[in-house]
This record gives structure tokens, sequence and C-alpha cells, in this order.
């Protein structure tokens, strides 16, 4: 074989590269390997304090919501990698970013959702709560 000739193979997670020499450049072949490493993370766990799954509400219609969220390495996730959101009627809207939020809601039942992203904006756990607003008793 008078070229160098370059064969990558892909085995499991091993890439191995193989060149072949021409013979009278004395070496007829060299192996380089290289491990792939696969990192494998546990996802985020998120908590929500308030509200409490299944709370009802009368005539309260501004809530404050809070939680939290830690990394599957234990780290607390930041304030603004922790991501609300309210869905009612098939309808899902992002309240804001934030341990703790304010939001005002109309009569009816809603799913809250908090969830914990990482560095490129993507969810890496959530938890969600019911919670249900009625008129005012009089």
């Amino acid at each position: 074989m008078r070229n160098l000739i370059g064969v990558a193979l892909m085995v499991a997670l091993m890439t191995v590269v193989t060149f072949v020499f021409p013979q009278h450049a004395g070496l007829t072949s060299i192996a380089i390997t290289r491990a792939r490493s696969q990192v494998t993370r546990k996802a985020a766990q998120v908590s929500i304090n308030r509200p409490e799954n299944g709370q009802v509400f009368y005539g309260a219609f501004t809530q404050t919501l809070s939680g939290e969220a830690k990394y599957g390495d234990g780290t607390a996730v930041p304030a603004d990698r922790l991501r609300w959101s309210k869905t009612i009627g098939g309808k899902t809207t992002v309240i804001g970013t934030g341990g703790s939020v304010n939001e005002t809601f109309s009569v009816g039942t809603y799913k809250l959702t908090l969830e914990a992203l990482n560095a490129q904006n993507s969810a890496v756990g959530s938890a969600s709560v019911s919670v249900t607003f009625y008129a005012s008793i009089r």
C-alpha cells in the first residue's frame, strides 16, 4: 500500500483508528484507541413548597408560588434556572423564573409545574401540583 490509509471503526464506546504505512517507511501499522466517555446524569430533584397539591382557594386569585431543586450531584439549581408554568384547558403558559413568583389566577383548576433547567435551557427535572380557584363565598 503506497498511500497512507486511515480507517475509523466505532466499536461500542471505543473509537479505533488504524493507520497503514508504506513498507519502506519502517512501520507497517499503528493502532490508536481513545475511550469515549459516557456520562449518565441523574435527573434533578424538584419540589414545590407552595401551593400544596390539591389546595383550593376561594377568591384568593393572587398567589405566591415557591419551590426549589437540586441537580443530580446535589448542587442547588440557580434561581434563574427554575421555570414556572401553568396549564388550564390544555393551554400551557410560562409564568416566570425563580424560586418564588407571584401569579394572578382566574376561576378554574390549574396544573402548576416547576422545571429545573440545565445550561442549554433543557428541562432536567420537574414537579407539578394541581390547584383550584373558586369565586369567593358570600
